[in-house]
C-alpha cells in the first residue's frame, strides 16, 4: 500500500502521520543525520509540474499529482473547529512535498505568531526523538511565517509556514536525512503562489495520476 494513502489525521497530525510512516515503511537502522553519507540526487526539476488547488487560492510546482485530505477537527487548545486541507506529493526518490491549510470555522484570538510556533512545536512532537535544528520567524510575501527545520534519526522535516487572513499555509517536505537536498526544498517553496482564484487549474504538464492501491 502506498505510504501516502496510509496518512491518517490532519494538519499537523498528518504530518506527523507522513513521518511515522516513513519511518515504519524503511525500517532503516537509526544514523545521525551528521554521519549519514549523503546521496547525489538527479533532481530533475525541470519535469516538475504546475498544480492549481481545488479551489484556485493556489498554485505550486510539484513532482506528481498530489493525493488530498480534507477534515474538520477541534483544536485541542481553543476548542474551536478549524478545516485542514493537506496536499501530498511523492517524488521517485520517495520525498513527500506536503501542501497543508489550516482554517479557523470560528472566531479566533490567537496571534499569528504563537499559531505558527504552536504547530511548529506539535511537528517535533511526532517522534520521541526529533528535534527542532531551526525556528527562524519573519515575513514571507507580507505575512507573518517562520522557517523550520526537523530532524529524527530516519527523516528530516523542512518548509515554511505562513499566515494569511488567519489561514495557516505551510509548505513541508519530509525525506530520509542522507536523501536531502535543500536545492530540491528551495526550488518547491519558492514556487508556490497565492491567486486569485481566476487562474486555470489544468497543469501546465501532463500529470500521470496516481493510482490508489
Amino acid at each position: 500500500m502506498s505510504k501516502i494513502w496510509l496518512i491518517a489525521g490532519a494538519g499537523a497530525v498528518l504530518l506527523a502521520g507522513v513521518i511515522g510512516v516513513l519511518v515504519m515503511e524503511e525500517g532503516a537502522p537509526e544514523m545521525p543525520f551528521s554521519s549519514a553519507q549523503k546521496i547525489k540526487k538527479d533532481l530533475k526539476l525541470q519535469d516538475w509540474h504546475e498544480f492549481s488547488s481545488p479551489h484556485e487560492d493556489f498554485k505550486v510546482l510539484i513532482p506528481s499529482l498530489p493525493q488530498h485530505a480534507s477534515e474538520i477537527i477541534k483544536d485541542p487548545k481553543t476548542q474551536k473547529n478549524q478545516k485542514y486541507d493537506v496536499f501530498v506529493s511523492e517524488a521517485d526518490d520517495g520525498t513527500v512535498f506536503m501542501i497543508t491549510l489550516i482554517t479557523p470555522l470560528e472566531g479566533t484570538d490567537e496571534k499569528s505568531e504563537d499559531l505558527l510556533n504552536r504547530v511548529i512545536q506539535d511537528l517535533s512532537k511526532a517522534s520521541e526523538k526529533s528535534k527542532i535544528l531551526k525556528k527562524k520567524t519573519g515575513v514571507y510575501k507580507g505575512y507573518p511565517s517562520i522557517d523550520f527545520s526537523i530532524e529524527n534519526p530516519q527523516v528530516t522535516v523542512n518548509g515554511k509556514a505562513f499566515v494569511k487572513d488567519k489561514t495557516l499555509y505551510m509548505l513541508s517536505s519530509v525525506t530520509k536525512a542522507e536523501r536531502y537536498a535543500k536545492e530540491e526544498v528551495d526550488f518547491f517553496i519558492n514556487s508556490f503562489q497565492l491567486t486569485s482564484g481566476s487562474m486555470d487549474t489544468t497543469p501546465s504538464k501532463p500529470i500521470t495520476p496516481v493510482k490508489k492501491p
